[in-house]
């Protein structure tokens, strides 16, 4: 009887530490998640700062050239 009841403990205790150690896999995956969503954003922003930036530099370039023909 105490050899059945220290069995159950033990694979409690295994299936506990397994838990707990999908739970910490799920847990830096998230985090990892997270982290890229925002190099992501960040990249989407710098992307985005770039082309209109260069809408700008164009635009700029245009009018330089209108004044230029005027």
């Amino acid at each position: 009887m105490i050899g059945t009841l220290t069995s159950s403990v033990s694979k409690s205790v295994h299936i506990s530490k397994y838990l707990i150690f999908l739970y910490l896999l799920w847990l830096f995956r998230t985090a990892a998640n997270i982290r890229l969503c925002k190099v992501t954003i960040l990249a989407d922003c710098l992307e985005t700062s770039l082309i209109n930036s260069i809408a700008t530099t164009n635009l700029l370039n245009q009018s330089r050239q209108k004044l230029a023909l005027v």
